[in-house]
């Protein structure tokens, strides 16, 4: 957020507020009540999401499903309860949650680290290389129009109103793994970037690619073939700040 804030500034001669809620391994059948629970509770002008294939894979990052389900997203998509009410309103009662997860002493060194790990706009880079290096194949079980991937896919679309914009970039990807990644190019265009577009025109939300730019990524600047570390964070966020500040002049935010 950081980056973003100073090159959208330098360019524009406007202070811009950006906030990470950036979770790991959430499919889009979770990531879509997720934003639109965000959504709801903080009324962002420009929501920017970040998709990438394995969104539609069904069987992945099933541990991280229950955050659609959790008291708080069910608070902010109206299905009101005394406990949403409390983690939604109540920071008490959040602290009461931490000290209960603190409880468990498996849970008390990954709670400092993730704590001190958070910047105060929300983001937590990885550092370095993936270490065991993971050995990414293709993706078998991708499916555009899997049903419960569609149904997120469509609470996400109906974040775009008046009030809230919704912008899409496609996930970077290091060049060496885009052949691989849906066994072909011409397959993850013709699967994924075509029919995810012929989605997008017709509500007018805008869609980013970023083939070129990762080609600009050097190889220690990625955590794995999927994912930059702390070195290929400001490449991506100077160029999102820089193609911000093109394409949502200051007047848009106000």
């Amino acid at each position: 957020p950081t980056h973003i804030e100073d090159v959208y500034r330098k360019e524009t001669g406007t202070k811009l507020t950006c906030f990470n809620i950036g979770m790991p391994a959430l499919t889009l059948d979770a990531s879509g009540p997720v934003a639109k629970a965000l959504v709801h509770r903080f009324q962002p002008r420009l929501l920017v999401f970040i998709l990438s294939p394995r969104d539609f894979v069904p069987k992945y990052g099933e541990v991280y499903r229950h955050i659609a389900s959790s008291a708080w997203v069910k608070q902010n998509l109206g299905e009101t309860s005394l406990k949403g009410w409390a983690v939604n309103s109540s920071f008490s009662y959040r602290y009461l949650l931490a000290f209960q997860y603190w409880l468990n002493p498996a849970n008390r060194e990954k709670m400092i680290t993730s704590s001190n790990a958070i910047s105060p706009m929300g983001f937590s880079p990885v550092h370095g290389f993936r270490t065991p290096g993971r050995v990414y194949g293709t993706q078998p079980d991708y499916d555009f129009y899997e049903a419960e991937s569609q149904k997120g896919l469509a609470q996400l679309l109906q974040i775009h109103n008046d009030e809230v914009s919704l912008l899409i970039i496609d996930a970077p990807i290091q060049p060496d793994y885009h052949p691989l990644y849906l066994e072909s190019p011409d397959n993850y265009h013709n699967t994924y970037i075509t029919p995810l577009e012929n989605m997008l025109s017709p509500l007018e939300i805008p869609f980013w690619l970023t083939d070129k730019l990762s080609e600009t990524i050097p190889d220690e600047a990625w955590y794995d073939p999927m994912h930059v570390n702390e070195k290929g964070v400001p490449v991506f966020s100077i160029w999102l700040g820089e193609e911000l500040a093109e394409n949502y002049p200051p007047g848009f935010f106000k």
